[in-house]
């Protein structure tokens, strides 16, 4: 029997994120680009996060908890039992616009072979998900590792590998 790949797995680390966890599995399942798994790790949460995560009815979304060990940890489990040819980290209390994946993906896919990295522009927000700040994923027009030590323009979750 043929194992089913999808093209990106989507890493969550949670703590705590009865509050917010529901808009972070609202932006995902709301992608344009369909062909994902998420793993989420619940970093030994003592609220709800795990009962909310497990009323989103979804094959794609895979549950595990972790003894609270920090989103290091986390992250690394997630990555460990992911089966994604891409993989991109999602933290519970984040969300996206729903195309991002299809851009990221598009951005990577059509990539020349020695990039392995797309990222993109993000936002800061409030909890009720004012704009407080957009910051720009853009590299200088010096070299790439200048941009790097003077701004590095990356966030977790705004970048595919």
């Amino acid at each position: 029997m043929d194992r089913v790949v999808p093209a990106i797995s989507i890493v969550t680390p949670a703590y705590n994120c009865e509050k917010t966890i529901p808009r972070t599995l609202a932006s995902v399942m709301a992608q344009t680009f369909t062909d994902w798994e998420m793993i989420i790790v619940d970093d030994g949460s003592i609220d709800n996060t795990r009962q909310i995560v497990e009323n989103f009815v979804e094959p794609r979304i895979k549950y595990f908890y972790l003894a609270h060990q920090g989103r290091k940890a986390a992250r690394s489990a997630g990555f460990e039992k992911s089966k994604g040819e891409m993989i991109v980290f999602l933290d519970g209390d984040d969300w996206w616009e729903a195309n991002c994946l299809e851009k990221l993906h598009r951005a990577l896919a059509n990539a020349p072979a020695d990039i392995a990295v797309a990222h993109c522009d993000f936002a800061y927000m409030d909890g009720n998900g004012n704009i407080l700040r957009r910051e720009s994923s853009a590299f200088s027009d010096g070299p790439g590792l200048q941009t790097l030590v003077l701004r590095n323009p990356f966030v977790i979750h705004a970048g595919l590998v």
